[in-house]
């Protein structure tokens, strides 16, 4: 029988291929573990989606149809301008998708109502403040929140997530 001969670009074409097969298992086995999606649910230190909190009734109703992106914040701060954009954006690309709230402080009483129920720091209040609601296993009522500016692709896989979760819900 003939001797294989292999040159150094077919053993680095072989690495190549079983380093691509390795990766798809690893990121297969990752989205196994929280039922297809690659966020924790609970109300751990370690989990992004939390289940604990009483939502103001308003939220409760409209993330039984969608999910809810919720944006509180000020009409003159820095941070508050920069993240009203990245909302807006972000909701521009999902808005058949989501439901999208816009609160100012001082203004907006739904305001107060989303920093006493969603704020991750608890008081003071800082402001941006900015809220994914979305529907999760066994139709339970999952979110995230982040004070300050949230990076626009960031803020994208937030809402592909939750539309996710939503979507598996029922």
């Amino acid at each position: 029988m003939g001797e294989i001969k292999m040159g150094w670009k077919d053993y680095l074409f072989m690495i190549a291929v079983v380093s691509t097969i390795l990766a798809v298992i690893f990121i297969i086995g990752q989205l196994r573990k929280n039922d297809g999606m690659p966020q924790g649910i609970g109300t751990g230190e370690n989990d992004f989606w939390t289940t604990a909190t009483e939502h103001p009734s308003w939220a409760i109703e409209a993330v039984q149809a969608q999910p809810v992106l919720i944006f509180t914040h000020s009409t003159d701060c820095s941070p508050c301008i920069t993240q009203t954009e990245i909302c807006e954006n972000v909701y521009d690309s999902y808005s058949s998708e989501i439901k999208y709230y816009d609160f100012v402080s001082g203004e907006d009483a739904e305001a107060s109502a989303c920093f006493r129920a969603y704020d991750p720091n608890g008081t003071p209040h800082y402001i941006p403040l900015t809220i994914v609601l979305t529907r999760g296993p066994d139709n339970t009522i999952i979110w995230h929140s982040w004070e300050g500016v949230v990076e626009e692709d960031i803020l994208t896989s937030w809402i592909e997530e939750a539309i996710a979760y939503h979507k598996g819900s029922g």
